[in-house]
């Protein structure tokens, strides 16, 4: 199930570092049906509950995955880049070049 669900984070991470890119909104547009195909088979394949008896272990794991799918939305259709104001881990004097940029966009997407 690890596996199956491991594509997930990683394009939900892949999401989440270039929400923080400027000129990335096609890119983050083509990866959302991706992460909610795979959400969606993560969600409808696997049952966790190792009884015989129909059970309702799956609910938490559906509902994890439905918020994930609503916050991989708003990253996907936001128009401006997302500036992290507080807490971010690149500097507010550091250059505004796009390798600079990408490795505060890696970081801060880790926190």
């Amino acid at each position: 199930m690890l596996m199956q669900f491991f594509p997930v984070l990683i394009l939900f991470y892949v999401l989440a570092v270039l929400v923080q890119l400027p000129g990335t909104r096609v890119l983050r547009l083509s990866i959302l049906p991706a992460i909610g195909m795979l959400a969606w088979r993560v969600c409808t394949r696997y049952d966790f509950d190792g009884s015989d008896e129909p059970g309702y272990n799956w609910t938490s794991m559906t509902w994890f995955l439905s918020f994930l799918m609503l916050r991989a939305t708003d990253f996907a259709t936001a128009t401006k880049p997302f500036v992290r104001e507080r807490f971010s881990l690149l500097p507010p004097d550091a250059p505004q070049d796009f390798q600079t940029q990408l490795k505060g966009a890696l970081l801060n997407a880790l926190t």
